[in-house]
Parts: C-alpha cells; sequence; structure tokens
C-alpha cells in the first residue's frame, strides 16, 4: 500500500471530470506558461518511420534494451487475447485487458503475460543495475466487460499494478504498488529509474524511482490538496512493488495527457513527456518550475498537412510485414499509409528507449484517429510510429536536443 504524503494545493491544476478512456487529452497545465508556437518548418530530430500496425501491437507500448543486447517492446493489449496472443489460454485471458512482449526486429510474441489480466494502460522500466523489467498498469480492464477498480463506473481502491521479470517469460504476481484515494482513477503512468545519490538533496528528498500518474476524479476535489501528479519510490533495494509514496500537489507535471518521464542524474533534471494530440515535452529539477522544449517531438499529419512518417521501417516488426506471424492485416496497414492525412488527428502514448549510455535513441508512438473532430465520419487506425535517432548516442542527449 502506498503512503501519503499531503502538500499544499498548486492553484494553476484545472480539473478535469471523469473522460473515455479512449480519449487521452493533451491537457496542458499552466505551470510553465503557455506552450511555445509549433515552429513553421517542424521536422522532427529523428527520421520518422511506422513500426507496426493494428495487432502487431498499438496504444500504451514500451520499446526496451534487453540483457542479451537486442529491443524488445512491451504492448499493451485490449481484450482480445486471440489477435495479439494467438497461443494464450483462451479461457484464462477471456474478456480481460493484458500486456505482452514482442521482439521488436521479428514482432514475435515472447510472452503473453496471464497475471497482468484485468490492468491497462501499461507502462514498461528496465532495472539496467539488476537485469529486472518492471511493467506498471492501471487496475482498469479495458475493453473487456469485467470491471476493474479503476473502472469510472467502481473508482474505489483503485491502484497501479506492478510485475516484475528477470526473463521476460516468468512473471511475479500482481503488486499494488500504489493505492489512491478513492473517488480517483489512473490511466497512464510513467516510471523511471533515478538515482539515489543525485536526488537526496532534491526538495523532497532521496528516491530510486519516480511515477508520473495520469488520475481523473470522480468529482471536483473539496480541495486542491486531493490532487496528485506524482509518486516516488523511497526503497533502496530495486523493489518497486512497496515503498512508493503519493505525492500531492504543489507538485505537477506539466503534461496532463498520456504521460512519460525520465531523469538525468548529473543535471538532476526530470523530462516529462506526453499529450494526446501532439507529443510535447517539459523540464524541471524540482517538479513544479517547468521549462519546455523548443518543439514538438512528433505531429499529426492533419496539422501538418503531410505524414512525417508514412513508410514502413524495413528493421523491426519484419515477420508482422511479410505476413508470417497469424492475423495480421497486413494489406489494410499498408494501404492506410497513403491517406493518412484524411484520417490521422492525434499523435498519443510515447515512451523512449534506450536509458543509461547505450544508443541511439528510440521514440515510439501511437499515430490514430485520436482528437478527429465528433462528426468525423472515416475509417479508424492505428500504427505504432516513431524513429530511431542515429544523429544522438544517448537517449539523455536526445532529450536535451529539443531545449
Amino acid at each position: 500500500k502506498a503512503t501519503v504524503s499531503v502538500l499544499n494545493c498548486f492553484p494553476h491544476l484545472h480539473y478535469t471530470t471523469m473522460l473515455s478512456a479512449a480519449l487521452c487529452a493533451v491537457g496542458v497545465l499552466s505551470a510553465a506558461g503557455a506552450v511555445p508556437p509549433v515552429p513553421k518548418d517542424w521536422a522532427p530530430l529523428y527520421p520518422g518511420e511506422v513500426f507496426t500496425s493494428k495487432n502487431g501491437g498499438s496504444a500504451e507500448s514500451s520499446p526496451f534494451k534487453w540483457t542479451d543486447g537486442k529491443l524488445y517492446v512491451m504492448h499493451s493489449s485490449g481484450a482480445r487475447a486471440d489477435t495479439d496472443c494467438p497461443n494464450a489460454n483462451a479461457t484464462a485471458f477471456a474478456g480481460y485487458s493484458f500486456f505482452h512482449i514482442r521482439e521488436m526486429a521479428s514482432g514475435r510474441v515472447v510472452a503473453c503475460v496471464e497475471e497482468s489480466i484485468g490492468h491497462s494502460f501499461f507502462s514498461a522500466a528496465v532495472d539496467n543495475e539488476r537485469g529486472r523489467l518492471w511493467v506498471f498498469g492501471s487496475a482498469q480492464n479495458r475493453g473487456g466487460f469485467k470491471a476493474g477498480p479503476c473502472q469510472q463506473t467502481v473508482s474505489e481502491g483503485c491502484y497501479v499494478g506492478a510485475w516484475s521479470s528477470e526473463d521476460l517469460v516468468t512473471w511475479t504476481p500482481t503488486a499494488e504498488s500504489v493505492v489512491v484515494p478513492d473517488k480517483t482513477m489512473i490511466f497512464n503512468t510513467g516510471v523511471t529509474f533515478t538515482s539515489l545519490d543525485a536526488t537526496k538533496e532534491s526538495p523532497f528528498g532521496a528516491h530510486q524511482a519516480i511515477m508520473v500518474l495520469e488520475p481523473r476524479y470522480a468529482t471536483k476535489p473539496v480541495n486542491k490538496s486531493e490532487m496528485y501528479s506524482f509518486a516516488l519510490n523511497r526503497g533502496t533495494d530495486g523493489d518497486l512493488t512497496k515503498n512508493w509514496e503519493l505525492m500531492f500537489d504543489p507538485l505537477a507535471r506539466p503534461i496532463e495527457g498520456c504521460p512519460t518521464i525520465r531523469y538525468d542524474p548529473e543535471e538532476r533534471m526530470y523530462y516529462v513527456l506526453g499529450g494526446g494530440h501532439i507529443i510535447i515535452m517539459a523540464r524541471s529539477k524540482d517538479l513544479i518550475t517547468w521549462e519546455w522544449a523548443k518543439q514538438p517531438m512528433a505531429m499529426p499529419a492533419k496539422d501538418l498537412g503531410h505524414p512525417y512518417l508514412n513508410h514502413v521501417s524495413g528493421n523491426y516488426y519484419t515477420e508482422y510485414w511479410n505476413g508470417s506471424l497469424p492475423r495480421t492485416p497486413v494489406d489494410a496497414g499498408r494501404a492506410f499509409l497513403h491517406n493518412m492525412t484524411s484520417w490521422n488527428y492525434g499523435v498519443s502514448d510515447a515512451d523512449l528507449c534506450c536509458d543509461g549510455e547505450d544508443g541511439p535513441a528510440l521514440i515510439m508512438h501511437i499515430v490514430s484517429q485520436q482528437r478527429s473532430p465528433k462528426n468525423w465520419t472515416g475509417t479508424p487506425w492505428t500504427y505504432e510510429g516513431g524513429g530511431v535517432s542515429t544523429a544522438h548516442p544517448t537517449l539523455l542527449a536526445f532529450l536535451k536536443a529539443h531545449f
């Protein structure tokens, strides 16, 4: 169970009522002032490409480099075990959302994690020191008919589940790592390891990891101090199932929707990125005063008038795109690349690889019709896109290049 530290109120945070899980609002807060305008000559700091599409993995995903030196991706899955994981135990997975692991090069499924059923909005973090992958997800059953405690119809006993593995196949049972107050629920979370030495001089003391959360509130909080954006892990042994401290505002993320987080121990800087329309980023040393990046990390085709990515990568998900994997809508996936300006209203759910000194940097996010007008009648589609920045030797160098 999470311990709770109540701080003073944060006056800038605007209240939000419950939203559909399918809508990840850009929700930019005023803590950092106005978001800089998009440069007219905007271009990403990496060559944009499509990694995969539909049941090859979509929505909340985390790319990571594993102990064998290979790239893998943790993918969130709706209640559709027969598409993401054709070999999964249909009885155990039926009606539940869960996460699965894929090789990034081939697209092959490594594991469908039964321990995670009934949870969603997953994100992953690698403990490079101990050789362990951690995955976190809200106790919300997405796309199924069996409600969890984070469902907006329940919102009592909501928690962030945690699972870990040393081989990507065998997983620990669900741990209730962070329990949030009743009448609130959690959508996305993002976790990164920090540095106990670097953070011991921070305004809020030493912590081995930090979690950024995307909460929704059943009713407008009576007291602003009931609102929260971050949780700090006060442990010292790498165990992220416990020792989380939920931090109530004035600490506030600058980006409300679909957030993820990274930490620079040398400059003692937190980087938060996210958004449900464009992918933007801000950084801070105290989680209160934020500096915006000079430009977005990714933009939808509808805003640009052309797609910034509309070709399939030749290096990733190769067995998906050549049709070797079961139930892959390859022909439809390729067809939608040619008319992206008619349906691609949003990019969202970004995550990054790879932590530490092991480059190059990689960004992964979804490309979808999210944020389309209410009267839009087009055909929806979803890709996983992004790119690899060979121009930047490390992930932190890539993040810094945006400022």
